[in-house]
């Protein structure tokens, strides 16, 4: 599982950026592209319920 997640785009990142700053950078946005694209490919796994 991977989670990318901003909560109110008010907080401060620890390099300096602020809030959505950050994910809007065009190296970052290409990496999670890059992410997704590889996760897209892979076979879904259904989840058992308890």
């Amino acid at each position: 599982m991977f989670l990318n997640w901003e909560y109110d785009g008010t907080e401060r990142w620890a390099h300096g950026s602020i809030g959505s700053t950050w994910f809007d950078r065009p190296d970052v946005e290409a990496a999670l592209a890059e992410v997704g694209d590889i996760v897209s490919r892979r076979p879904h796994v259904k989840l058992a319920r308890r």
